[in-house]
């Protein structure tokens, strides 16, 4: 999911199902739906594939997730992807400079890190309730 803005609207963009959704910030409003199989942005298919794949693990619905990294960074947010780190299942959601962890599982806050001094190399962090190979 990510904010833009289309024909100087604010709008919603999400990817799911081979298919990117493009929803009227303001009103709610489904405004273009694009098949990502005919565009072929390898980098649009390659994060689709890998949300149907994490998927499967029984995750939180995306919106609770939102709910919860912008309850605790006080903000709105920009982008979230499901995302395999280390093995631990979480969503990643940019709110302003701040990248907020989210547990797929539980949607408890993990930890949060300022984009540009981002180091993850401690794995300790991710801690999720859901474990994948």
């Amino acid at each position: 999911m990510e904010r833009e803005t289309e024909e100087g609207k604010p709008v919603i963009e999400v990817a799911m199902g081979g298919q990117e959704i493009f929803v009227d910030a303001e009103t709610g409003e489904i405004v273009a739906i694009d098949n990502l199989y005919e565009k072929g942005d390898p980098e649009d298919l390659e994060e689709i594939n890998e949300f149907l794949k994490l998927q499967k693990y029984g995750v939180i619905p995306i919106q609770e997730a939102l709910e919860a990294a912008e309850s605790f960074a006080g903000g709105q947010a920009h982008t979230v992807e499901l995302e395999n780190e280390d093995g631990n299942l979480v969503y990643e959601v940019v709110i302003g400079l701040q990248e907020v962890y989210v547990d797929a599982g539980n949607g408890k806050v993990l930890f949060s890190e300022t984009i540009s001094t981002v180091n993850k190399s401690d794995d300790s962090q991710f801690k999720s309730s859901i474990q994948v190979p």
